[in-house]
């Protein structure tokens, strides 16, 4: 999608932290008129896969659950970073579907600023376990 959107013309999109999104703006109402006809045309080039889009099953939620206390958190603390205590399995399922469920890997991408680092810390660790869509 950054790449779809530089060659239509928008020069400051930038991957998310995470490189997993990006973010832009329009200066003004023109500009954001034809940055939302850019986007489109991006998304119908490189469309998202429906399994990405979909609501997780619960499965899915107890599995991403043990991928963040485990491998994950792991993961963390071989790079060098101290990942806060995982909550109970119950508890991070009900905070999951309103969307505050816990997370050590945003936690730590949120203390850093350099771009290079953020990006190295989401190669070294993927947010999601493999596997997780199917």
């Amino acid at each position: 999608m950054t790449e779809c959107l530089h060659a239509a013309g928008f020069l400051d999109v930038e991957l998310t932290p995470d490189g997993e999104g990006y973010t832009t703006s329009a200066a003004n109402a023109a500009e954001a008129k034809a940055l939302a006809v850019a986007q489109y045309a991006c998304w119908v080039q490189y469309p998202i896969d429906p399994k990405y889009t979909k609501p997780l099953t619960d499965d899915q939620v107890k599995a991403l659950f043990a991928y963040f206390a485990g491998p994950l958190s792991d993961c963390l603390r071989e790079q060098g970073y101290v990942p806060s205590t995982p909550p109970s399995e119950a508890s991070f399922v009900e905070a999951y579907s309103s969307g505050n469920a816990w997370n050590p890997l945003n936690e730590v991408l949120a203390s850093l600023s350099q771009q290079g680092e953020i990006l190295a810390l989401s190669q070294a660790c993927p947010s999601v376990p493999e596997g997780l869509y199917g």
